[in-house]
């Protein structure tokens, strides 16, 4: 869960900044696996999802979802993986729960 404060609130003066102060929140990683294997269920089905969607977007992506009383955070850097040689795909992505409907 977030909670969203003003700057002001915190007696700095600098009206209209917003600071995250993450209460709890839930850190997951996307896998390529299109069927479950041990002991995670695969997110998407048919290929053409979060990974190959976000990048038709661009080669760093950073993507916001919301749905009902939870929102996630997603980032896939294309950029990062080729200078790390990387040999497969992990995708950071932050979940967490909405106190009410602050949007």
């Amino acid at each position: 869960m977030f909670h969203f404060l003003r700057a002001s609130d915190l007696n700095d003066g600098k009206l209209g900044v917003l600071l995250f102060l993450i209460v709890s929140c839930r850190l997951c990683f996307g896998f390529c696996e299109k069927q479950a294997k041990d002991k995670h269920e695969p997110i998407g089905q048919f290929g053409s999802g979060f990974k190959s969607g976000s990048m038709r977007i661009g080669k760093d992506v950073l993507v916001f979802t919301r749905s009902g009383k939870s929102a996630s955070v997603g980032f896939l850097s294309q950029t990062y993986l080729n200078n790390t040689n990387a040999k497969s795909v992990l995708v950071p992505i932050l979940c967490y729960s909405l106190p009410g409907h602050i949007f």
